[in-house]
């Protein structure tokens, strides 16, 4: 290379380094735009407004997004404004650095709330993000008066982010939360989370946080006496397809510690819970309905505009058939397990209902008793209980000391007690007892018929199964009918 080649090649690289800052700054501004609006699609925002002044070494975004889908129901939106730097060829890898100012807004009670905060961190050059973010205080009302609210104490946390917006992943480690519950703006008690670990995956709408204790302190009238909630581990997942949402959420904990049950020993006797609970064939269209529904509801004159809401909410919500479950509910003790699952789900008989019923202008006593039954045959829902024997047996003999602790009975009264109750319980007796209320001896035949078929189900798995389906009521298998005359 002669020397005015090299002279040339010199005053490139020169002109290509000077130039770095305003070529980031316009590719950033592409990827803004580019990204903006399937990022917020991921997480259930849309874009209203986007303000991007680039200039060479630094770009100034201002950007509104509004919630949508569950988002809605608060009318949840999110403000960002401030500054990103570019970088320059001696900032490889880091593209940009950002200094940021958030509000997040929701409606509590009627009233617009806004959690004011800040960002600060690094962009890359394969859109990895690391930031640290921070919070101010907010107090929330808990009640339509405001007398009890709820003070989000100064938070922070490091954010994480790698991978493009279609298959992000997302990651939040929070210092300890803490809350306060104040009535008349006195302290009633305390709400602590320690250190939660939050994980978010935008290509499955995947999320989990792990929280290593969660702490409840209430007042007793004396002090703040604390009952903790230890391993806590939570995750979920919304799906959302020809725009009908699926969402699923669990949780699983550890032990339960519950001073106020000192006096029986048995302040550790819950050794933790799962609860795992799904909404299926729910339409985006019925949340956005709800969620004028929610807002209308606090504004004056305005029940023409509530009723028309209510009526748009109601077809849009029954017309795809939606059911909502808790799909498990078990408390783990250390002397047996119980555990409780609840589904209801509506047949397209309770879509015609609602359309029939909404058309109306009036609805006569007779025309409710006719829906009323028509609702009963359009829903189909079930409940169960299963407990496992140690539990029940656990549950009796701490019956018989409250019995003796209350009536001053004596020792051995309370164990009489708890051995009857055992007895009643194992054998599934306990379930003929409605039965022999009954005045009408028919009734009262027929019930006790449905009970012994129900009992053998409970003496085997020790469960109870109430279901209604298509207008017929049962237990265990077994149908119940309903009495003509007491």
């Amino acid at each position: 290379m002669n020397p005015a080649q090299k002279i040339a090649a010199g005053a490139a690289v020169v002109a290509v380094a000077s130039g770095l800052p305003a070529i980031t700054g316009y590719m950033l501004e592409k990827s803004i735009n580019d990204q903006l609006e399937g990022t917020a699609g991921k997480y259930n925002y849309s874009v209203s407004s986007v303000s991007i002044d680039r200039s060479f070494k630094e770009t100034n975004v201002d950007i509104i997004l509004e919630g949508k889908n569950m988002r809605q129901l608060s009318k949840e939106s999110l403000h960002i404004s401030g500054t990103l730097k570019h970088g320059n060829i001696f900032n490889l890898p880091t593209a940009t650095t950002a200094d940021l100012d958030f509000t997040y807004y929701l409606y509590q009670e009627g009233i617009r709330l806004g959690l004011p905060g800040t960002a600060q961190g690094q962009i890359s050059w394969n859109g990895n993000m690391d930031a640290s973010l921070n919070t101010e205080a907010l107090e929330l009302p808990l009640d339509p008066a405001g007398i009890t609210t709820m003070v989000l104490k100064p938070a922070s946390a490091d954010l994480m982010v790698r991978g493009g917006y279609d298959e992000r992943k997302v990651k939040v480690n929070f210092d300890n939360l803490s809350w306060d519950i104040n009535e008349n703006n006195e302290l009633m008690g305390i709400v602590s989370l320690a250190s939660p670990r939050l994980n978010y995956f935008t290509e499955t709408n995947q999320w989990n946080m792990s929280i290593p204790s969660l702490s409840i302190g209430l007042d007793d009238g004396n002090e703040i006496v604390p009952l903790t909630l230890a391993e806590i581990e939570v995750s979920g997942e919304q799906q959302s397809d020809n725009g009908l949402i699926q969402s699923t959420v669990s949780v699983d904990t550890g032990a339960l510690t519950l001073p106020s049950m000192t006096r029986l020993q048995a302040e550790n006797v819950v050794a933790g819970f799962t609860i795992t609970s799904s909404v299926e064939n729910v339409s985006e269209t019925s949340i956005s309905h709800l969620a004028d529904l929610l807002q209308g509801i606090n504004l004056p004159d305005n029940e023409e505009a509530i009723t028309h809401s209510t009526k748009n909410f109601l077809l849009e919500l029954t017309k795809n058939n939606p059911k909502v479950a808790l799909d498990e509910f078990t408390l783990k003790t250390t002397s047996g397990n119980l555990s409780f699952s609840f589904d209801m789900e509506a047949s397209e008989k309770i879509s015609l209902l609602v359309e029939e019923l909404v058309a109306m202008e009036t609805v006569t006593p007779g025309q409710e008793d006719i829906f009323l039954m028509r609702m009963i045959e359009g829903l189909n829902t079930s409940a169960r209980v299963t407990l496992s024997d140690d539990l029940l047996d656990w549950g009796c003999d701490r019956m018989g000391e409250q019995m003796a602790f209350e009536k001053g009975a004596s020792p051995l009264q309370a164990q009489m007690v708890g051995s009857m109750c055992k007895t009643l319980a194992k054998s599934g007796d306990f379930l003929n007892v409605a039965c022999m209320q009954a005045q009408n001896p028919i009734y009262q035949y027929q019930c006790v018929t449905a009970m012994n078929q129900a009992k053998t189900v409970w003496v085997e798995e020790r469960s109870l199964e109430l279901a209604l389906k298509e207008g017929r009521l049962m237990l265990n298998g077994a149908a119940l009918e309903l009495p003509v005359s007491m």
